[in-house]
C-alpha cells in the first residue's frame, strides 16, 4: 500500500510540472492535490479541478482524470461517476466520440435521474452524449437526447441544466443554419437564467453564442451588446474556454467594424488563451481566421506567413505521423489555407505562386470530393448489405406468414362470429336494462313530483292558516294591548304591560317571519338581505341613537332552501340583538358578500367580546343557538373581536 502511494505521489508530482499556471483557482488545487497525503483528500480536492476542466491543458486534463478514475475505484458510487465523467471530458477534447459514446451508453445503465444524488451524474452524462453526436454531425440524435434531458429537468425544476440544453439547442441549430431557431433557443435560455446569480456560467455561454450569431447575421450592435455582458462574467469565473470564444466574438465584431489593429489584438489574446488549453495551434480553423485577417487589412506578408506556416505544419504531421492524422477533416480545413494562399499571392501581383496555390486548391478539392464519394459509396454499400438482408428477413417472414395465414384465417372467423354473437346478446340485453332503468327513474321522478307538490301544498295551507287565525288573534293581541291605559303611578302594571306589548308584537314579527318562509321552497340571498333590511328598520325605531348600514356585493345570487334561509335569517337576527343588548355600540355594519362563495359579517363598534365565553358550557342559549343552526346547515361561524368592536363572519362549510 506504501509502494502505491509512492508511485501516485510521484505522478502528480510528474503532472504538475507539465501543467503551467492556468488560473488562480486551478493553481490553488493543484497545489492541495500535490501536497495532500491522503488519497480521499486527493480525490475531492480531483473532483472539485474538473469543474474548472474547460481551463485546464487537455494532455493533462487526461492524465488527471485516469488518476481519479483509480483513487475513485474504493470510493461511492458518485465520486466514480464523476471521475469517469472527468475522463470523458478530456476525450472529447481529442474528438474521441466513438469511444465516448461507447462509455456513455454502459454509464448510463449505472445512474437515475429519479434519485436526487445521482440526478447531476445522469444529466452531466446526457450531456456528453449530445455533445459527441454533435461533434459527429449528427444534429438529429444530438437534439433528440437534450429534449428528453430538458424534460426530467423541468420535472425536477432543474433550471441550471434546463439551460444548458437550451444552448446546445441553439448550437446545434446554428450548426444547421437554422439562425430563426438558434435565436430562439438562446434567447429562452436567457430568459430563465438572466436575474438568477448563481446562473453565471450559463448566462456568460448564452451571451458568446448570442454575439456569434449577430456577428453572422450582421447585426454588430447587437453583437457588441452581448460580448459586452460575456467578457466581465468570462473574466470573474476565471474560464479561459469561454473568454477565448468571447475575444474571437469580439475580434469578429471589430473586423467586420474595419477596426484591423483591434480585431488582430483580440484574435492573438484568443489563440493565447487557446493555446492554454489546447497546446499549441499551428494549423486551425482560429489560425485561418489570423490569416484572413491580416487579408482584408492587406498586412499580405503577415497572412501569408500564418498561411505557409499551417500549410507546413500539416504536411509535417502528415509526413512523420506525429499524432493521429484524420486526412479529410484536414484537408477541408487545408483548401481554404491553400484558398487563402492564391488571393495573398494575386493581391501582390504574384501571379505564378497565385497559379500554383490555385492549383493546389483544386487539387485538394478535387482529392475530398474523392474522399465524399467514396464514404457515400461505402454508406451506400452498407444501405446495400443491410437492405439485402432485411430483404432475406421479409422473405422469411412472408412465406411463414402465408403457411399461418390459413390456420389465422380459420380461427379468427370463429372469433368473430363468436364476437358479433356476443355483441348481439349484449345489445339486447343492455336494452333491456336501459328500459328498465329508464322505468325506474321516471316512477322516481313522478314520485319525487307528487312528494314535492304535496308538501308544497301542506306548506302554503298551513303558511294560510297562521296568517288568518293565529295571525289574526296575535295582530288583535297587540292593537288592544297598545289601547289599554295604567296609571302611571301603578309601577309595576306599567312595566308588566310595556313587556306584554313588546312580546305581542315579537310573536307578529316571527309569525311573519315563519309565514315568510313557509310561502316559498327556495329563497334567493338577495330576498334574505331584503328581510333583514325590513328587521333593521322596524328595530331602528326603539334604537335612535344606533345606526345600521347594510352593504351588499351580489354578483352571483345564491338560491338556499326554505329551511337554510330561516336558519340564516335567525342567525343574523340574534347577531343583531347581541349588538343590541350587550356591545354598548353606536354603529351596527352589515355586510352580504357573494361571489363565487357567500359571506356574511355583522360588525358593532361596541366594547367587543370576551371570545373565550364561545367555548364556556354556560354560554346564553342566544350563542348556542347561533352555532347550532350554522351547523345544521353545514356553515362555519366566527366570532372576533378587537378595539374595533366585534365581528360575526357566516360563511359556507368548504367540502
Amino acid at each position: 500500500m506504501k509502494i502505491r502511494k509512492h508511485i501516485l505521489l510521484c505522478i502528480f508530482i510528474a503532472f504538475s510540472s507539465v501543467l503551467h499556471s492556468q488560473t488562480r483557482v486551478i493553481d490553488s488545487l493543484l497545489h492541495k492535490i500535490n501536497t495532500s497525503k491522503n488519497n480521499n483528500q486527493k480525490l475531492t480536492d480531483l473532483l472539485l479541478l474538473f469543474e474548472q476542466h474547460h481551463s485546464i491543458q487537455k494532455d493533462t486534463l487526461l492524465q488527471y482524470a485516469m488518476i481519479a478514475q483509480q483513487l475513485a475505484t474504493q470510493s461511492t458510487k458518485v465520486n466514480k461517476g464523476l471521475a469517469q465523467i472527468a475522463f470523458l471530458n478530456a476525450q472529447l477534447r481529442f474528438n474521441i466520440t466513438d469511444t465516448v459514446l461507447k462509455i456513455i451508453a454502459i454509464e448510463l445503465t449505472k445512474y437515475n435521474a429519479a434519485k436526487q444524488t445521482e440526478r447531476n451524474i445522469y444529466f452531466q452524462l446526457a450531456q456528453l452524449k449530445s455533445e459527441a453526436y454533435n461533434l459527429q454531425s449528427d444534429y438529429v440524435d444530438a437534439a433528440e437526447i437534450l429534449y428528453t434531458k430538458i424534460k426530467f429537468a423541468e420535472k425536477y425544476k432543474d433550471t441550471a441544466n434546463i439551460a444548458i440544453s437550451y444552448n446546445s439547442l441553439g448550437e446545434i441549430a446554428y450548426n444547421r443554419n437554422q439562425l430563426d431557431e438558434s435565436l430562439y433557443w438562446l434567447k429562452k435560455a436567457i430568459s430563465i437564467t438572466k436575474k438568477g446569480e448563481k446562473y453565471t456560467a450559463q448566462n456568460a455561454v448564452s451571451y458568446i453564442n448570442l454575439a456569434g450569431l449577430f456577428n453572422w447575421l450582421d447585426k454588430i450592435d447587437s453583437a457588441k451588446y452581448y460580448i459586452d455582458l460575456s467578457i466581465p462574467i468570462c473574466k470573474k469565473i476565471d474560464n479561459l474556454y469561454y473568454l477565448c470564444y468571447a475575444y474571437l466574438a469580439l475580434s469578429d465584431y471589430y473586423k467586420k467594424n474595419k477596426q484591423y489593429k483591434e480585431a488582430e489584438y483580440y484574435m492573438l489574446e484568443a489563440m493565447s488563451l487557446r493555446e492554454k488549453t489546447e497546446g499549441k495551434i499551428i494549423f486551425s480553423n482560429e489560425q485561418l481566421a489570423l490569416g484572413n485577417l491580416y487579408y482584408r487589412s492587406r498586412q499580405y506578408d503577415k497572412a501569408i506567413q500564418v498561411f505557409k506556416s499551417g500549410i507546413a505544419y500539416d504536411d509535417s504531421v502528415k509526413q512523420f505521423g506525429k499524432k493521429k492524422y484524420n486526412a479529410k477533416s484536414n484537408l477541408e480545413v487545408k483548401q481554404y489555407y491553400y484558398k487563402g494562399l492564391a488571393k495573398c499571392y494575386k493581391a501582390t501581383n504574384r501571379a505564378i505562386l497565385y497559379g500554383e496555390m490555385l492549383e493546389k486548391f483544386i487539387a485538394t478539392n478535387d482529392t475530398l470530393n474523392q474522399l465524399n464519394a467514396v464514404s457515400a459509396l461505402a454508406a451506400l454499400q452498407v444501405q446495400y448489405e443491410t437492405q439485402k438482408k432485411e430483404n432475406t428477413i421479409i422473405q422469411q417472414q412472408l412465406d411463414l406468414s402465408k403457411k399461418n395465414n390459413l390456420i389465422y384465417s380459420i380461427i379468427g372467423s370463429i372469433v368473430a362470429l363468436a364476437i358479433i354473437f356476443i355483441i348481439l346478446f349484449w345489445s339486447y340485453k343492455s336494452k333491456q336494462e336501459l328500459k328498465l332503468q329508464q322505468q325506474i327513474e321516471e316512477d322516481k321522478w313522478q314520485t319525487q313530483q307528487e312528494v314535492a307538490k304535496a308538501e308544497e301544498n301542506e306548506r302554503s295551507r298551513i303558511a294560510a292558516d297562521l296568517h288568518d287565525n293565529l295571525g289574526v288573534y296575535a295582530a288583535s293581541i297587540a292593537s288592544n294591548l297598545s289601547n289599554i291605559q295604567i296609571d302611571n303611578e301603578n309601577k309595576s302594571n306599567r312595566i308588566a304591560l310595556n313587556e306584554l306589548r313588546n312580546n305581542s308584537q315579537s310573536i307578529v314579527t316571527q309569525l311573519n317571519d315563519t309565514i315568510w318562509v313557509l310561502q316559498k321552497n327556495t329563497i334567493l340571498l338577495t330576498a334574505i338581505s331584503d328581510r333583514i333590511k325590513l328587521l333593521t328598520n322596524r328595530t331602528q325605531k326603539s334604537f335612535p341613537a344606533i345606526q345600521f348600514n347594510i352593504t351588499e356585493d351580489i354578483e352571483d345570487d345564491i338560491l338556499f332552501t326554505a329551511s337554510n334561509a330561516y336558519q340564516l335569517y335567525r342567525i343574523m337576527q340574534e347577531a343583531i340583538n347581541n349588538a343590541l343588548k350587550h356591545s354598548q355600540c353606536t354603529q351596527i355594519n352589515i355586510k352580504i358578500v357573494s361571489n363565487k362563495k357567500w359571506t356574511i359579517e355583522i360588525h358593532d363598534n361596541g366594547i367587543g367580546i370576551d371570545t373565550s365565553v364561545l367555548n364556556d358550557s354556560n354560554t346564553g342559549n342566544g350563542l348556542k343557538n347561533m352555532t347550532s343552526r350554522a351547523i345544521a346547515a353545514n356553515w362555519n361561524i366566527k366570532w372576533k373581536s378587537d378595539l374595533k368592536g366585534t365581528f360575526v363572519i357566516i360563511s359556507p362549510t368548504i367540502n
